[in-house]
């Protein structure tokens, strides 16, 4: 592995501190029925794998998300993508190092109960088809917000490891960035938002993981306030640029936060490094 710089400026500015919520509190409101669905892959020592979740009839996705279990560092989570159609999302993992390992990779969708979203739509932005680092960011329509997203990395061979899907404050986009982690040749990179007239609550929770050289780090953002339910997840890795990727991002049960795991790819690095979660949270 290449020599990586320790650090960099984290995509939400002024999130240093663990807990932070990035709207004013709001009365209680009604909660409006989001659900998480999953689906696991075949499994076994192949690569790549992928897996598909969809919600039930007539419902439309918010975000979507991904698990790579078993992967130990040497298999990257490249797609945790809303398909057109909305009502569906498609997770895939890549072997970045070989192994002879059986691994699977899990799916999330989270989805709302048709016409509860007023304006749903989906919004994609691209970035590629060349070999650098990459950040793209899928912005919502004026009046609308980002109840989540997703992303997708094209034609990387497992070679392009995602850094972060990240919300910004306003809730008005979804970010997400590659590095470089390995021999990579051209590829394209995605990111989605899922945009919607915003409901009467909204906020973003937050939290940042000790920093060290510890891999996996696990890490969840404080829950949603009463009234309030999670509509998409997001994460953020720091200090291992290229050499980690986002292993875990996905939903909890109960839909009031969620879950990321970061790990190193391939030989553990030395350096302190963090992952960030969030949660979106609407009601």
């Amino acid at each position: 592995m290449r020599n990586k710089p320790l650090h960099r400026i984290l995509a939400v500015a002024g999130l240093l501190a663990t807990g932070i919520v990035l709207a004013p509190a709001s009365p209680a409101h009604a909660a409006i029925g989001l659900y998480r669905v999953s689906a696991v892959s075949a499994g076994g020592a192949v690569s790549p794998q992928t897996a598909t979740a969809s919600c039930n009839a007539g419902d439309k996705a918010t975000d979507a998300g991904g698990h790579i279990n078993s992967g130990n560092g040497d298999v990257s989570l490249t797609r945790a993508f809303i398909e057109d159609t909305m009502d569906r999302a498609t997770a895939m993992g890549v072997e970045t190092i070989p192994t002879g390992a059986p691994w699977d990779v899990t799916a999330w969708v989270t989805c709302a109960p048709a016409g509860t979203i007023a304006g749903q739509q989906l919004v994609q932005a691209s970035l590629g088809y060349d070999s650098t680092d990459k950040k793209v960011t899928a912005t919502c329509p004026a009046n609308k917000i980002a109840y989540g997203g997703g992303f997708k990395v094209v034609s990387a061979a497992g070679q392009a490891a995602i850094d972060e899907k990240v919300f910004n404050g306003a809730f008005t986009s979804v970010a997400v960035q590659s590095y470089d982690a390995g021999a990579v040749g051209p590829y394209t990179l995605f990111a989605q938002a899922v945009c919607g007239t915003s409901l009467p609550a909204k906020s973003l929770q937050v939290h940042t993981s000790a920093s060290n050289s510890i891999t996996p780090k696990v890490d969840s953002p404080n829950a949603c306030p009463i009234g309030q339910e999670a509509s998409g997840v997001g994460g953020l890795i720091n200090g291992l640029t290229g050499d980690g990727s986002l292993d875990t991002v996905r939903p909890k049960a109960g839909m009031t936060t969620g879950e990321v795991i970061a790990r190193e790819i391939g030989p553990n690095a030395t350096q302190n490094w963090t992952v960030q979660s969030q949660v979106t949270c609407v009601g």
